[in-house]
């Protein structure tokens, strides 16, 4: 059989053609917003949006995750699952299936996680406790393209005849590291941490007291696809307060967060440190915010930037309740003395 196939190249090479094989990946539907309605909890949920094609099914697109759930799942306690259809050169999508899980790992395999399958379109209700058995799976697709404009097409993923296929295609979201750009390490491991506006940069923070539950927060650049693991922010004068922190993406939406309790600071003037309630991966490049909030039953402190020139850095900041790190309203301009000074890793 070998042989057969390496004498049909030398074959084509020998008439002048070109041949190049294209892959590609089902691309994924983008999950907007999950929404409570009815009674709230405290019962953190995740969901995840799987696009099923002819031929197969994309990567779980997620994770979407709500921390107001009612534990008890029903006609009047549910949650609202909202997402986009995928665009691009692949065939129509015939249907779309709703996972849940109850962390921000993507689901993988075998797994009792489906919430509804072969949806026919958003949003979708989440009324009940009990997820069906599901197993993921994600399909890929070649084309082979000859110099005589001729393409034979050893898909698994039924691709569209109208459109071309032109290169490469990637899955796109937050579900996994597989899209973006990759880090790059030349040591044993990566270097993965991403700071807000270099304090060397503006030349002048203060630190500001601690407010019961008010959320304060700044935008943060990270350049590359990584996996991300905890959060750090640089403490003031006092840190006896209990504090919690957590990381937004551009939307405002929730996407990683450390322990809702909350975990007092570290000595003061130096950065304190606290580990995600569990990893997340993160697309790059692109914006996120970074947000912390405190117990203020102490007046402790922490560092934030002041005026300075650099206005196209965004800050902002809600009044909240303690241990409920809420969707923020991300702002597209710099607010003085608000913003603090952050890191993820």
């Amino acid at each position: 059989m070998k042989k057969i196939l390496l004498a049909l190249v030398f074959a084509a090479l020998a008439l002048g053609q070109n041949i190049t094989t294209y892959y590609a990946t089902p691309q994924v539907p983008v999950p907007t917003t999950v929404t409570q309605t009815g009674t709230a909890g405290t019962t953190e949920y995740c969901y995840w949006i799987v696009a099923d094609y002819a031929g197969g099914n994309s990567a779980p697109a997620g994770p979407l995750c709500t921390y107001t759930s009612n534990a008890t799942l029903s006609t009047t306690n549910y949650n609202v699952v909202s997402f986009l259809t995928p665009t691009g050169p692949l065939s129509a999508v015939t249907g779309y299936d709703i996972l849940r899980t109850t962390s921000q790992n993507a689901p993988t395999g075998a797994c009792a996680c489906a919430v509804a399958t072969s949806q026919s379109s958003s949003p979708v209700n989440d009324q009940s406790n009990t997820l069906s058995a599901y197993t993921v799976t994600t399909a890929t697709a070649s084309a082979t393209e000859y110099l005589d404009n001729t393409s034979q097409s050893t898909a698994t993923l039924q691709l569209s005849a109208a459109t071309k296929v032109t290169g490469p295609l990637t899955v796109t979201g937050q579900a996994t590291v597989t899209g973006g750009i990759k880090e790059i390490s030349t040591g044993a491991t990566a270097f993965t941490s991403f700071t807000t506006m270099p304090v060397f940069l503006v030349g002048n923070i203060t630190d500001v007291t601690d407010i019961s539950g008010q959320i304060w927060f700044s935008q943060i650049f990270i350049p590359n696809s990584v996996t991300l693991t905890g959060i750090c922010v640089l403490t003031g004068t006092a840190t006896t307060d209990s504090f919690t922190m957590g990381l937004y993406n551009t939307a405002g939406t929730l996407v990683a967060h450390s322990a809702l309790a909350g975990a007092t600071l570290s000595n003061a003037s130096v950065p304190s440190c606290q580990t995600f309630t569990s990893t997340v991966n993160v697309f790059g490049p692109q914006s996120f915010y970074v947000a912390i909030q405190g117990n203020g039953t102490t007046a402790a402190s922490f560092y934030v930037y002041g005026a300075h020139n650099n206005t196209g850095f965004q800050t902002g900041e809600q009044s909240g309740t303690f241990g409920t790190l809420a969707a923020i309203t991300p702002t597209t301009s710099f607010t003085a003395s608000v913003g603090p000074v952050m890191s993820v890793y």
